[in-house]
């Protein structure tokens, strides 16, 4: 299954995500990255994962849950919706 993260710095954090960003690495076990994306100069970005569990999908979340305002939802492609639709 495919989730879309979407995130945005928790107001002065900012020097916070820098740092850990830089150095520290992020628990990966149990689903893919797929693709990151930052929007520039607005503390935004999201990520596309997969995986076929919540477990490693939350672990990655609670790694930045104290710097980031994170939100998951399940998504799918177009394929799949018109799957889903009957077609």
């Amino acid at each position: 299954m495919k989730f879309m993260a979407t995130w945005s710095v928790i107001p002065g954090k900012n020097e916070a995500v820098i740092r850990k960003f830089q150095e520290e690495s992020e628990p990966m076990e149990g689903y893919t990255q797929l693709g990151r994306w930052n929007e520039v100069g607005t503390g935004r970005g999201f990520r596309l994962i997969e995986a076929d569990d919540l477990v490693g999908v939350t672990k990655g979340i609670l790694h930045w849950q104290d710097l980031l305002d994170i939100k998951l939802v399940p998504v799918i492609d177009d394929d799949e919706t018109v799957k889903a639709l009957g077609g």
